[in-house]
């Protein structure tokens, strides 16, 4: 989650990666991370990532699509540290498709230009029903960018074979009562509708109501949203002047902000969620 072009249009829709990490070959991170065993960023992303894979038990044979694949960073990551030769990914934006096609992981099947809301649809309609059969669906740090997490999991219930998992990070209401309107609209400029927001009782209430079983819900608030906010005092001072004036840097500074208010306040909790097809 970073704040993007609505608050400062002139720096595009993109996330300048040269600001969060100094080398990014093979490819960039452009996400927030878990921060409970390094200070680093690139292995924080790593962490977050493998986590997820982790839990929803990846194997070299599982059919794989990843939601919002960003640079290619996780497709990598599902092929070295888990064995996985088959991955689809969807991503929209230009110049993340420039990049992975420059240099294709070597497990990538099919890359699907396209936004998860449109990509969504055309599963609904029935134009990607041969692309059904997938063993797990992951979706690092952006679920909670998407328009609906109703749709996500109708989605991912058409698409995933008998027994398949799905995982994501999103946010969770702390309780029943709505955000503060100014929070609202922070959340706004990060082009995160904060509507879509659940408590954990609703989150789980929901999935299984879309067929997924065993559903676990994961808090990893302070980790995440602290230890970025930690990490960002720690590069401002690694950072030259001329860097640090740039509205890409006070962008990431503002995402740090909320993170760290969020954290602070206790109104929302930052979650890995997994569940299985019945």
């Amino acid at each position: 989650m970073l704040l993007k072009n609505k608050l400062w249009p002139e720096v595009g829709s993109g996330i300048d990666y040269s600001l969060l990490q100094d080398k990014w070959i093979p490819a960039p991170w452009i996400n927030l991370g878990d921060w409970s065993v390094t200070e680093d960023y690139r292995e924080a992303c790593h962490q977050l990532a493998f986590r997820l894979g982790d839990c929803l038990e990846l194997k070299a044979d599982d059919r794989l699509l990843e939601l919002a694949c960003g640079y290619g960073a996780g497709l990598r990551l599902w092929y070295k540290s888990f064995g996985v030769q088959h991955c689809d990914a969807l991503e929209y934006r230009r110049e993340c498709h420039d990049f992975i096609e420059s240099d294709p992981p070597s497990n990538l099947d099919g890359l699907i230009k396209m936004r998860a809301e449109d990509f969504f649809s055309s599963v609904f309609s029935g134009q990607c029903k041969g692309e059904a059969g997938y063993d797990a669906i992951l979706c690092v740090d952006a679920a909670y960018h998407f328009d609906s997490l109703r749709d996500l999991l109708k989605a991912s219930r058409i698409l995933l074979k008998p027994g398949g998992r799905i995982g994501f990070h999103l946010f969770c209401l702390n309780s029943k009562k709505p955000l503060a309107g100014w929070l609202s609209k922070f959340f706004e400029l990060a082009e995160v509708d904060s509507r879509e927001f659940r408590n954990e009782e609703d989150l789980i209430r929901e999935a299984q109501e879309k067929e997924f079983e065993k559903v676990e819900v994961v808090d990893m608030t302070v980790q995440v949203l602290g230890g970025f906010a930690s990490f960002v005092k720690r590069r401002s001072v690694q950072l030259g002047f001329r860097e640090k004036l740039k509205p890409a840097w006070w962008k990431i500074r503002a995402t740090a902000w909320l993170g760290n208010k969020v954290l602070r306040q206790g109104w929302l909790k930052y979650v890995m969620v997994q569940a299985s097809v019945r």
